[in-house]
């Protein structure tokens, strides 16, 4: 074999290895919104896949209302709330919404075998870096509270 044909050859390889690793890779997508109602639900789409946690924060600090909820990933779609005010309807306002899915390693092996055991195979804009080590995501919005 000529010297040419085998740096051809080592050429495709690493081209054929490269491109196996970034369709391994998963750059994330979510949007949220709410119901629309006084005791919001929040319904997302996402391409996390399934079996995967997430947390979900809804905040007003004007009128110090903090609550959480968790859901789990099914189909692509998660649906977490309602949220309430001891029961009640939430005060008229805007709220900022933060959907989470915390390291890789509190997620599902389902989940894991996706996105990584570190969630090294996430990219993209809503993914973080944490200060304990690997990935974790975050998506942050506004809802508004009729």
């Amino acid at each position: 074999m000529t010297i040419f044909k085998k740096l051809i050859k080592s050429l495709l390889l690493v081209v054929l290895v490269f491109a196996a690793g970034s369709a391994l890779a998963l750059n994330v997508t979510l949007s949220a919104k709410s119901n629309g109602s006084a005791t919001p639900t929040i319904l997302g789409k996402t391409n996390l896949p399934d079996g995967t946690n997430l947390m979900f924060s809804l905040e007003n600090k004007g009128i110090a209302y903090h609550a959480q909820t968790h859901a789990v990933v099914s189909g692509g779609k998660f649906e977490a709330g309602p949220f309430s005010l001891r029961g009640s309807g939430l005060s008229k306002g805007t709220y900022t919404l933060e959907v989470s899915m915390s390291v890789a390693r509190v997620q599902s092996t389902t989940a894991q075998k996706v996105i990584g055991s570190d969630g090294e195979k996430l990219t993209g804009a809503l993914v973080k870096k944490s200060e304990f080590g690997g990935n974790w995501v975050s998506y942050n919005t506004s809802i508004k509270i009729p």
